[in-house]
């Protein structure tokens, strides 16, 4: 999984090792924003932090925010179980 997706189950990240974390994999250069994901955390960082490295660090840490967030809009409450459930069955 080099293509910048991110990985909701840790063995599709190719990492058996990792059970039970989540994480993104192979983030794409901040110069590629033909790809719409990267495209937006450029257009984010620009406009909130506009004096943060665009880096992988700052994309990994970004694309995480986007992971929690995307499965938190659906979920009803917030509490550990229901988000790592959640997280567990997203395809995000």
């Amino acid at each position: 999984m080099g293509d910048g997706r991110v990985a909701a189950d840790p063995d599709a990240a190719g990492d058996a090792s990792a059970t039970g974390q989540y994480g993104v994999a192979g983030p794409l250069p901040p110069t590629d924003t033909s790809n719409p994901d990267v495209a937006k955390y450029v257009a984010d960082i620009a406009k909130y932090q506009p004096n943060t490295p665009m880096d992988e660090l700052s994309e990994n840490a970004w694309a995480a925010v986007m992971v929690i967030a995307s499965v938190a809009k659906t979920l009803p409450n917030y509490d550990s179980q229901t988000v790592l459930t959640a997280l567990a069955s997203s395809a995000a």
